[in-house]
């Protein structure tokens, strides 16, 4: 990469300000532009952009609208980092605007139909879209994959109330990572207790309660958020083998991997000057839209169904 990489940011708010900042350090990027209608969210972005020491000789351009961002630009990489409500017309206008790589925040779409609504316009525009699964990017899983190589395991998460709707995108994704190809076939969402609103507002809802799924070769999955306040304890079977992860000490123990292991969860701004180089690469550890639209159409209608009793592909899920 030159120093010369154009980012687009649609979403200059709490998630979308750090993505900001982590482009302020990040090699080969030489401008930004971020889109957001609320002037706070803008005056957070351009703090921490010049928060970081890196900024310097590059370029922040803050804006209200998309439609304010010149046609003229050729962006390199989009990221969407707003609320899911909208996102398919804003990929719509990403798109249009000729941009070919989008990083996404996650929930990434609240009904089947916007799913796959953009599922087809990704295909039909030539668009890698890529779901900021940030676990990914975490120690030790992606060497608890190498250590699987595709056999069946069993994976618990537990935690407390701290937002099944919100957590549940990001574990179902590293089942189906660690599952390897093998595909994801069956997720289920039980309530412990009604929905309720969101902390992130704007009529979003949240829930507490657990989820399952299952892969085709035979690996399954299940997690319970629900009772007083807990980070995430995940258990990890396979080959008679154990592995236990306790994200609120950060202690790893088990006998699945061998040697010293620490376990390391880095910030968005860390995340994404990982993602954003290997994106423009070719070679990231993200999956594509494409790679985890039928995990992401079961999850879709297992809330659905929790929520409302029963579930249409075209019926939004009120969720992140």
């Amino acid at each position: 990469m030159n120093g010369e990489l154009r980012i687009l940011v649609v979403g200059a708010g709490q998630i979308g300000s750090r993505h900001i900042q982590a482009l302020a350090t990040t090699e080969g990027v030489g401008a930004v532009t971020a889109v957001d209608p609320g002037a706070a969210s803008r005056d957070t972005a351009l703090a921490r952009w010049r928060d970081v020491p890196g900024h310097a000789g590059k370029t922040l351009t803050l804006a209200a609208r998309l439609a304010e961002v010149s046609r003229v630009d050729k962006f390199d990489l989009a990221i969407i980092a707003t609320s899911a409500p909208g996102r398919v017309e804003i990929l719509k206008d990403i798109v249009a605007l000729g941009v070919r790589r989008v990083l996404s925040e996650k929930l990434l779409f609240q009904s089947v139909a916007q799913l796959d609504v953009a599922v087809a316009l990704c295909a039909d525009s030539g668009v890698s879209l890529y779901p900021n699964y940030v676990y990914r990017f975490v120690s030790p899983w992606a060497a608890v994959a190498q250590q699987l190589k595709g056999r069946p395991f069993t994976l618990n998460v537990a935690a407390g109330d701290i937002g099944l709707a919100t957590n549940v995108p990001h574990w179902l994704d590293m089942f189906q990572f660690l599952a390897g190809r093998a595909a994801v076939t069956q997720v289920g969402i039980t309530l412990s207790k009604p929905p309720y609103a969101s902390k992130r507002g704007g009529g979003l809802l949240e829930i507490a309660g657990a989820a399952s799924a299952s892969a085709a070769n035979g690996a399954t999955f299940t997690m319970s958020f629900d009772g007083p306040a807990r980070s995430p304890v995940i258990t990890l079977s396979a080959g008679g083998k154990h592995l236990t992860v306790d994200e609120e000490t950060t202690s790893i123990s088990g006998d699945l991997l061998d040697g010293e292991l620490i376990l390391q969860v880095p910030m968005v701004s860390r995340t994404t000057a990982l993602a954003v180089p290997q994106i423009m690469a070719g070679k990231t550890v993200l999956p594509t839209l494409a790679e985890t639209a039928e995990a992401n159409r079961l999850l879709l209608r297992a809330m659905g169904a929790a929520m409302f009793g029963a579930y249409a592909d075209d019926r939004e899920v009120p969720v992140t």
